[in-house]
């Protein structure tokens, strides 16, 4: 059997699994809008839209620990820790000019 005779032989048997393959998907496509057209009409019958449910369980998460040293030179921390302290400065000289203020003194 040389390669020729192969893929004549196999043209056919291509074609067979491509119908075959295209069926199926159209078969559950079909499938698929079948049951959004009947969960659309039952929230219609119902009157509003489905409910939905949620629960939570987190019973299941563990605390993330971590071993080593705190991270203490990130530079986004650093930025949030330096505008901490700037907001702070700011709040204890506005406190130390209204009090001032209120006393008479300047």
């Amino acid at each position: 059997m040389d390669i020729q005779s192969i893929i004549r032989d196999a043209g056919p048997i291509a074609s067979a699994l491509n119908v075959f393959v295209l069926a199926l998907g159209y078969y559950f496509l079909v499938k698929l809008y079948r049951e959004s057209f009947h969960e659309r009409q039952r929230e219609r019958m119902a009157g509003s839209r489905p409910q939905v449910v949620v629960a939570t369980d987190y019973s299941h998460l563990h605390p993330l620990l971590f071993e080593g040293a705190p991270i203490e030179n990130s530079k986004g921390m650093n930025d949030l820790v330096n505008a901490m302290e700037k907001i702070r400065d700011y709040a204890e000289r506005d406190g130390r000019r209204r009090t001032a203020t209120s006393s008479g003194e300047g």
